[in-house]
């Protein structure tokens, strides 16, 4: 643990994104693939459920990172400690590792979709 508070509370709160993002992925990924059931099998529209919970995610998680640090953090420490910038790169590892996971989540639970819609449709033949 750091002797600096604040590089206390901005690695609590990364830890806390960390958290939530993780946590978030299955449950997103559980809505879109009932979602397919919900709306009588209708591939589209469970694509746009996932797209935009995807974007909620990208918005309320990662998005806030940086928005929390311009607006908060930033100002406090570069006028208060010298260790800013190794601060800063935290925060931007942890948005491209968030985004990527995001992407990969993205393209496995797209799969996912299409194989339950194909288990659907080939019935239909």
């Amino acid at each position: 643990m750091n002797s600096d508070p604040l590089v206390n509370r901005w690695d609590a709160f990364l830890a806390q994104i960390r958290t939530r993002f993780y946590e978030s992925l299955p449950q997103a990924e559980a809505a879109v693939l009932a979602s397919l059931d919900q709306n009588d099998h209708d591939f589209y529209s469970s694509l746009r459920a996932q797209r935009s919970m995807s974007e909620q995610i990208e918005n309320s998680l990662i998005r806030k990172i940086d928005v929390t640090w311009r607006e908060q953090v930033w100002p406090a420490m570069s006028a208060n400690s010298n260790s800013w910038l190794q601060e800063h790169n935290k925060g931007s590892r942890l948005e491209e590792e968030l985004r990527l996971e995001l992407n990969l989540w993205g393209i496995a639970t797209s799969g996912k979709l299409a194989e339950r819609y194909y288990d659907f449709a080939i019935k239909l033949v």
